[in-house]
Order: structure tokens, then C-alpha cells, then sequence
């Protein structure tokens, strides 16, 4: 554990001392600072592994939650409070909260995801190195990804701020990151094999509403006469958007699927990296292998290419190496 710690705080001494405790072995990305509820001290510890949530009570500096960053679903920035998505082993959802100003909170947010990101390439590379070492699969180069969109963010622009919010949609994660590589698809450390038989459908359902709020400083302003002011603030109330659309990446297999819902503005990205995946599929069609197959060279037409090198050679036009090499790649079509 290697870190600066620029903390004015009389609790800094206890943060490091359990920060040794529990997180000798990693890495520390950033600390934090700022509060929550009636606590005036609050902490946010992000590591290359964990996320660490520590506040104060009875003064004194505890470790509130725990998470690991596998389980880690999304973050969000509300009135200058950073809200972090996790999800458990049951799929069920977690939210911790931070207030801090709403520069700094952007600022962490956007760490977070650059360090998850990075996390979950580390871990995939170590999850299938022993798959790779006995050849069952075939990875392949890593070529793209679909990223979800938390419940916060899904929230934040479908519900009404005064009239629908529905805490549910907080909950509502779009799933899990999909890695997609040349050969395979990576999602929560699995690896699935794309061969002739996987789909990709991007499906764009929804639509963006805008509704009216009345306000009483509109229905003031705007009524003519005493006792009209309701119709005023209801006919010219305060515009609202409701962007209830959804766009959901689904892959399927016989034998298995997947599915995200990603961000409306990641609609574009999401549509051309399904239509890599189902060209991937498509170039593995027994039909299009049998036909790759057909093209291989005969005996009689590697017997005919030979004899050219070889009149090449003699007659000076290629030198023996390049004889040499010609007659290799000629051998291996």
C-alpha cells in the first residue's frame, strides 16, 4: 500500500491505520473525503480491487461497507452526491452514497470507471490463462465492449422528479460488462466461444416525452383574474423530460445468452459492435469453411506453382532464399 495521504482530518491517523489492516496489499487510487447524513466526516477509498466506505460514529472512524469491484454496477452524480451501484452474489442491489462538491464527485466518478475497467481486463486475463495454456478456447484480440447503464443513470432520466419517481428504477442495473474479442465474449469472468450459431440483436424501445409541472410562481405571474391562477399554472407549467427509451444488447446462443442495457447514446457503438460479433459468426459457417476449403490449392496446382519458382530461380529472377520461401508458404496453402 503506496499513498499520499493529503487529508485535513483529525481522523487521518485511524484511516491509515485501517487502510494497513485491510488493504496492505493493494493499491490505492484515491481517497475521498466529504460526508454522509449526520456524519461530517465520511470517506470514499477506491483500490485497484475493493472500494472501501468508512464514516463516523460516536466519534469514531469505522469501515461502513466493503465491496469488491467485481460487484461493482455503476456510478452516478445526483445534486453534488456521488451514488455507487454494487450488486451481490444474488444479484441484489447495494447503494453508497457520498456527499461532496459536485466538481470532486465527477471527477471520482469518472476514476472509478477508468479503474473498473482496468480491473475487469486484469481479472479476465487471469480467469481463463489456464483455459488458454490447455487450449480449450481460443480468446482471441480484444476488439470492444458493452458498457451498462446503472439504475442511477436509467433514474435520473426516466422519472418524473416530482410525480414518478419510482426508488425501483434505482435498482434497475442494465446487467453485467461484455467484453467481445476476435474469437470469444467475456462477461462476469465467463468465457463464450462465438462459432456460427451466436446472434446479436440491438432492440431500441421507447420514447422521450416532455410533460408539463405547474408552479405556483407561474400560476401567480400568469393569472388575469383572482381565482384563474390554477388554469394559468396547468396551461404553461414548468417543462419536464421524461426519457423513458431502453436499448438492450442481446446475444444468443442454444446453449446460453446475454444480455446489457446500455445507454440511448451508446446506441450507435452497440449496433456496430453486434454487427462485428454476427460477421465474426457468419465467417464460421461450415458452409463458408467448406468454401474457404475448396479454394486451398490441389497437388497438381502446387506441383505447377513449384516448377515456376524453380524456372524463376534458374533463370535469375529470385535468389535461393527467396526460391526457398516461396516454395514454403506454396507448401502450406
Amino acid at each position: 500500500m503506496q499513498k499520499e495521504f493529503d487529508l485535513d482530518s483529525p481522523f487521518k491517523g485511524k484511516l491509515i491505520s485501517l487502510l494497513a489492516e485491510n488493504a496492505s496489499e493493494q493499491s490505492i487510487k484515491v481517497i475521498a473525503q466529504g460526508s454522509h447524513g449526520l456524519s461530517k466526516e465520511a470517506f470514499l477509498v477506491l483500490t485497484d480491487q475493493e472500494m472501501f466506505f468508512l464514516k463516523v460514529r460516536k466519534n469514531e472512524l469505522h469501515i461502513e461497507e466493503r465491496k469488491p469491484l467485481l460487484n461493482y454496477s455503476g456510478a452516478s452524480v445526483m445534486m453534488g452526491t456521488l451514488q455507487i451501484t454494487f450488486k451481490d452474489d444474488l444479484g441484489k442491489s447495494k447503494i453508497i452514497s457520498i456527499a461532496l462538491n459536485r466538481g470532486r464527485a465527477k471527477e471520482i466518478q469518472t476514476l472509478i470507471s477508468e479503474v473498473f475497467l482496468e480491473f475487469t481486463k486484469k481479472k479476465s486475463a487471469e480467469s481463463t490463462e489456464l483455459e488458454l495454456e490447455e487450449g480449450a478456447i481460443e480468446k482471441g484480440t480484444y476488439i470492444g465492449g458493452f458498457t451498462p447503464e446503472s439504475g442511477i443513470q436509467f433514474y435520473e432520466r426516466s422519472s418524473s422528479k416530482y410525480s414518478d419517481r419510482k426508488l425501483g428504477k434505482l435498482l434497475q442495473g442494465g446487467g453485467s460488462p461484455i467484453m467481445v474479442y476476435t474469437k470469444s465474449l467475456e462477461c462476469n469472468g465467463q468465457i463464450y466461444q462465438i462459432d456460427h450459431l451466436v446472434t446479436a440483436d440491438v432492440v431500441f424501445d421507447g420514447q422521450t416525452q416532455v410533460s408539463r409541472r405547474p408552479t405556483l410562481t407561474r400560476m401567480g405571474l400568469l393569472a388575469p383574474l383572482p381565482g384563474s391562477a390554477l388554469i394559468a399554472g396547468f396551461a404553461l407549467g414548468k417543462k419536464e423530460t421524461h426519457d423513458n427509451r431502453e436499448v438492450h444488447v442481446v446475444i444468443t446462443h442454444p446453449n446460453w445468452s446475454l444480455s446489457i442495457r446500455v445507454r440511448p447514446q451508446d446506441l450507435g457503438p452497440a449496433k456496430s459492435l453486434a454487427s462485428r460479433i454476427n460477421s465474426i459468426a457468419d465467417s464460421m459457417s461450415p458452409a463458408i469453411k467448406n468454401e474457404n476449403s475448396n479454394l486451398a490449392s490441389s497437388p497438381s496446382d502446387k506441383v505447377s506453382k513449384l516448377k515456376e519458382v524453380k524456372d524463376l530461380q534458374d533463370s535469375g529472377f529470385i535468389t535461393a532464399q527467396e526460391a526457398e520461401q516461396m516454395k514454403k508458404e506454396i507448401l502450406q496453402t
